[in-house]
């Protein structure tokens, strides 16, 4: 509820920006104080002479009735000058009215059109970003979509609008949002507003002259990333082998070289016909059986692995490969824990915004562990399931 209510705040507040803009700011309290105005010329010409009027409340309600042309007709002006307030409110309206709800259209369909554009700016929070766009986009898009989580998703880059369009119609399920722009570009990140976001994907620029300039925007987008949003989870993606180690140092967490499993599938199909066949369906979204993980159920935490096997084998077809299990790394605040002093809190801010010593973790992979093993709390389960069930949240 909290958050929902900081979004419909932020976006009250850009609205009202855009109303200072158009100067709807101005046409709006120009409208109340004539109607205030025109109010009270109402009250002083009818009271004592309108047994509908007996105070200032009667004629401000009329007014304000009138401003906006429901009319009731439960209170009348009886005296000259009160039709000549009820004259001057018409007019007000005829002359006002008009151009207020213009402005506010106006704004409406300026915002809608810079959204689709990618010029507007991104105000929600806990979303992905999507930074940079290849042949590989849209099977992030279609694992996301297979997810079935809610997350806005957030493309930033130089991408065609029909093509934006395009995959708002194949990814129904997505909320999809563009932002235009070079997506090594500060000024870019923070529109998409990147420093609220969970996760980051960067992929490499086909459209580049050279793979090793791909491969070198793709190291400024992390470090820009690194460098505005300290806490960003970032996976990052590169032609060249030898930059998968400048992408670690420019702060990605986790780093894919394109093209890195080739040389397997190759031998694969070579020596074991069909093998390589059915590794591609596994790693293709939407195709025969898909690969994904999905937490430990808290009733089979501390039991064997083969007792999750088979009971995922038996019940639903799923089968257990094996094991991610997050192992936490010791970060800054981990030093300075417990009452820190005004020190404390300046070395802590400045590791902050140099994205180092935070801590966080890496991942220790158990492929295949044995039956014996025993399941902990927040492990992630490696499962291969029947490509019908969709929700693997489930």
């Amino acid at each position: 509820m909290g958050s929902w209510i900081r979004a419909l705040w932020r976006d009250a507040l850009y609205i009202i920006s855009l109303a200072r803009r158009e100067h709807l700011t101005r046409i709006v309290i120009a409208f109340f104080i004539l109607v205030f105005g025109i109010s009270v010329v109402f009250f002083f010409a009818e009271y004592g002479h309108n047994d509908q009027v007996l105070h200032y409340g009667d004629a401000l309600y009329w007014g304000i009735i009138s401003a906006t042309t429901i009319g009731y007709g439960d209170i009348i002006p009886r005296t000259t000058l009160g039709r000549l307030a009820a004259s001057a409110m018409a007019i007000t309206f005829l002359s006002i009215m008009p151009v207020l709800w213009a402005t506010v259209t106006s704004i409406y369909i300026s915002r809608k059109i810079r959204g689709e554009s990618g010029l507007e700016r991104v105000t929600f929070q806990q979303h992905i970003l999507l930074c940079g766009w290849n042949n590989t986009a849209r099977s992030v898009l279609a694992g996301l979509a297979l997810r079935g989580e809610k997350h806005n998703i957030v493309i930033v880059g130089e991408v065609p609008q029909d093509l934006i369009e395009d995959l708002t119609y194949e990814f129904p399920r997505l909320k999809l949002h563009y932002i235009r722009g070079a997506y090594t570009s500060e000024q870019t990140l923070l529109r998409a507003n990147c420093r609220e976001a969970t996760v980051a994907i960067v992929l490499v620029n086909y459209g580049e002259e050279s793979f090793t300039r791909s491969d070198e925007m793709a190291v400024l987008c992390v470090l820009t990333l690194r460098r505005l949003a300290p806490r960003l989870r970032i996976s990052a993606e590169c032609f060249s082998s030898a930059y998968r180690g400048h992408l670690r140092s420019a702060g990605a967490d986790k780093v894919t070289v394109t093209g890195e499993l080739d040389g397997f599938m190759l031998t694969a199909s070579a020596l074991s016909p069909g093998l390589d066949t059915t590794i591609k369906e596994a790693l293709t979204f939407g195709q025969g059986s898909d690969l994904w993980t999905r937490p430990i159920p808290n009733d089979f935490v501390g039991r064997s692995f083969r007792d999750l096997a088979g009971h995922w084998l038996a019940e639903k077809c799923w089968i257990l490969l094996g094991l991610i299990r997050e192992k936490r790394q010791i970060g800054i605040q981990d030093i300075l824990a417990g009452e820190r002093s005004s020190l404390d809190e300046f070395i802590m801010r400045r590791f902050e915004e140099a994205g180092r010593g935070l801590g966080g973790a890496s991942h220790l992979h158990f492929l295949n562990p044995g039956p014996d093993y025993r399941l902990e709390a927040g492990d992630q389960a490696i499962v291969l399931f029947p490509n019908e069930v969709q929700n693997v949240q489930g």
